[in-house]
């Protein structure tokens, strides 16, 4: 599975109609060749906050 369709995959399962609204990502370019990914993980499998909806800032 490429890195791509595992974002994807990843995304979809995360989607209820509100986590996507609420927190979700954004992808951009940087100055020099390459990407940013930013993904809130608050509400997901990934959050390790201890608390619902209140997920740290991780760069």
């Amino acid at each position: 599975m490429s890195a791509l369709a595992f974002l994807q995959s990843w995304c979809s399962s995360c989607c209820d109609d509100g986590w996507e609204h609420t927190y979700g990502g954004t992808i951009s370019t940087l100055d020099n060749p390459g990407w940013r990914l930013k993904i809130d993980l608050a509400d997901t499998p990934l959050d390790r906050s201890g608390s619902r909806g209140g997920g740290a800032y991780r760069e």
